[in-house]
């Protein structure tokens, strides 16, 4: 039995119980997300649309008025189309902050750094709050006995991870990325299909996480 759950008033059964929750999910809802562009348009079109027919019935609006507001319409329609590309980058942002979420929550319920983040100050984060960083990530499971790198498909981890910082900071590919996989094109190109890979990308996370929660539970 581990020594490293200090909190006796939660079983170990529990602690697996809900380590499974955060690491076992239901990838529906996250398919759905690329759908979000083709939703938007369809909304935004449509109000535009009803918007074009008020002003063409207004019989109070002169025809310099109307070409005027219909002008603005157009303007609206220029804006949706960059509003898409911020929508194109939100499934691929979602689904690893879904999976960073997950891995920090999983961590918590199965109690193994307890004791440490017991020990934190205000000076020093809690294991637990650093598993943002890849670096303490690898180190402080590592401590623990689970080599990250070693869970099956760690790389595509590794690309989820790396795209969404790309996609939230430049929009560029970087070096890094670049060494994962060329698919998103050269180093300092712009990313402009960055959904080509989801559905592999969450099949392949979801395992990840799934294999993680694994180890986990064999530690508790």
């Amino acid at each position: 039995m581990s020594t490293t759950n200090t909190n006796p008033t939660i079983s170990l059964a529990l602690r697996k119980l809900q380590v499974s929750l955060y690491t076992d999910l239901n990838t529906d809802a996250l398919r759905q997300l690329l759908n979000l562009p083709a939703v938007y348009r369809e909304y935004a079109e449509k109000i535009i649309e009803k918007q074009a027919d008020e002003i063409n019935n207004d019989n109070s609006l002169s025809e310099d008025e109307k070409h005027m507001l219909s002008e603005y319409l157009a303007d609206d329609s220029y804006d949706i189309d960059a509003l898409l590309k911020f929508y194109d980058d939100i499934p691929i942002i979602t689904l690893y902050k879904t999976i960073e979420i997950n891995i920090k929550n999983a961590t918590k319920a199965s109690g193994i750094f307890d004791q440490e983040d017991s020990k934190a100050t205000k000076n020093s984060e809690k294991p637990t709050e650093r598993l943002y960083k890849l670096k303490d990530f690898k180190k402080n499971f590592k401590k623990k006995g689970i080599d990250i790198t070693s869970i099956l498909n760690y790389s595509s981890y590794l690309e989820l991870r790396e795209l969404n910082n790309c996609l939230k900071h430049s929009g560029k590919v970087s070096n890094n990325l670049h060494q994962i996989t060329t698919r998103y094109g050269k180093v300092n190109e712009n990313i402009t299909s960055p959904n080509i890979n989801f559905h592999d990308l969450l099949d392949k996370n979801m395992i990840f996480l799934c294999n993680f929660g694994a180890e986990l539970r064999a530690r508790i």
